[in-house]
């Protein structure tokens, strides 16, 4: 069965697909009506939704990971110079930014950022290149940049359609299989340094990708998603997604030679969790900032800081440490910003007294 048209027409013996010998011819006209098929852009994509819709729950899932490869793909290309350099949100001209938002908005309209959410929702975390896997890469592009059509579609759909919490849940044991792996690579280290293997690498970059997945919808200092990513009032319980977050830079560095020992990998994991907690905080939210400031995250702080020699890291890998002390000193401002009260602030200033 086509997923892009449900038109088709009836082929005589000697039909040939490739040169089109035997085709009708469809621009013949009669009673001056033109009878070829004609499909917009639009069209299509609405196609390749109802599509996944039907098939969301089929056992060969190939057909529906290739229609979320192309929205994602759809998106990249938009950000993507002539010459195939594929440009972060940082670097786009205001032109390629334009054009990118547009983009994302209109694949939201169509009800892709939904289904995206609907895929993550009804697919297991952990099967490498599952439909939620390619769902969760088509939302973080969707998001990107903070889009806020696709982020307030993201909190309509988490208060008012997933009431079951399913699209937090799979955030969550996403975090959770990350976090085992990670101790198991602490466990390694306190013997002897060896390098992660692939699988590991790579399940670094998945932890790393689902804070990225949390940042963007926080993009832009969105309080809804902050304060949805903590607590779901509409729900029957709560996920917190934040203090995950949180514990897991716990687990990362919670002793200085277990930072000093970090190869890239883990620093780029380290930097990709600081980020999240800057975006869930920032603007700021103070619901955020007092569970941070007061969660053993911020005690760890120093044991980044305060390291200053990386012996695994290569020569042409020194910049990630400036990158890293930096986003944990902005972490700790982002705790800070706007603060009236001085009892938060003293229990940051507590947990970082020496370093400070």
């Amino acid at each position: 069965e086509a997923f892009c048209c449900k038109q088709g027409f009836s082929a005589a013996p000697g039909w040939d697909a490739v040169s089109g010998l035997g085709s009708p011819n469809f621009a013949l006209k009669e009673g001056g009506v033109d009878a070829r098929v004609k499909c917009t852009f639009n069209g299509l994509i609405s196609r390749m939704v109802e599509y996944v819709k039907s098939h969301n729950f089929d056992a060969d899932e190939t057909t529906c990971i290739q229609i979320f490869t192309i929205f994602k793909n759809h998106l990249l290309k938009a950000r993507t110079e002539e010459d195939g350099t594929l440009v972060g949100f940082d670097d786009m001209e205001d032109e390629m930014y334009e054009g990118y938002k547009e983009k994302q908005s209109n694949l939201n309209s169509l009800g892709v950022t939904d289904l995206a959410l609907v895929a993550i929702a009804t697919h297991r975390a952990g099967i490498e290149g599952n439909l939620a896997d390619e769902a969760l890469e088509v939302l973080m592009e969707i998001t990107m940049a903070g889009n806020p059509d696709a982020q307030k579609s993201v909190a309509a759909h988490v208060q008012m359609i997933d009431r079951d919490g399913r699209v937090w849940n799979h955030l969550k044991e996403r975090v959770i299989i990350s976090k085992e792996i990670i101790v198991e690579r602490n466990a390694c280290l306190t013997e002897k340094f060896e390098r992660m293997d692939s699988p590991v690498v790579k399940e670094y970059g998945n932890c790393g990708q689902t804070f990225n997945v949390i940042q963007q919808l926080c993009e832009g200092h969105n309080a809804t998603n902050q304060d949805l990513l903590r607590e779901q009032p509409t729900h029957s319980g709560d996920i917190n997604l934040i203090t995950m977050v949180c514990d897991m830079l716990v687990t990362q560095c919670s002793n200085k030679k277990l930072v000093k020992a970090m190869q890239r990998e883990a620093l780029d994991l380290v930097c990709d969790t600081l980020d999240c907690m800057v975006e869930v905080l920032q603007g700021p939210c103070p619901g955020n900032q007092e569970l941070i400031a007061n969660h053993p995250a911020m005690a760890v702080i120093s044991n980044i800081i305060e390291i200053v020699d990386f012996p695994n890291l290569q020569e042409h890998e020194l910049d990630v440490i400036g990158d890293v002390k930096n986003k944990a000193i902005m972490m700790v401002a982002s705790c800070l910003e706007g603060r009236k009260e001085s009892a938060n602030d003293q229990v940051v200033c507590g947990k970082l007294a020496d370093t400070m």
